[in-house]
């Protein structure tokens, strides 16, 4: 997904939201589960949140941020530190 999102254009930020989705279905209630792993998942909603606001889904990209920042906020905010959205998302 940050690879996608580095590279920019909607395209791109469409296909790491499919990404997003497809995969945050399978693992997040399992990952989530253990505190060890809030870090991880928390990385992981900032930046399914950058490619909803890419995409202009931004109350999605909003929510997504939110969760994550619920999370962890230090992973959340060193998540979207490089991309210019972290002020919309945050």
């Amino acid at each position: 997904m940050e690879a996608l999102l580095q590279k920019g254009g909607s395209s791109n930020a469409w296909r790491a939201q499919t990404v997003a989705a497809e995969a945050f279905s399978r693992w997040a209630d399992e990952v989530g589960r253990d505190a060890k792993n809030r870090a991880t998942l928390a990385r992981f909603l900032a930046l399914w949140a950058v490619s909803l606001q890419r995409n202009d889904d931004c109350a999605l990209g909003r929510w997504r941020a939110a969760e994550a920042a619920s999370l962890d906020w230090q992973e959340t905010e060193r998540t979207l530190a490089p991309f210019p959205e972290k002020d919309a998302l945050l």
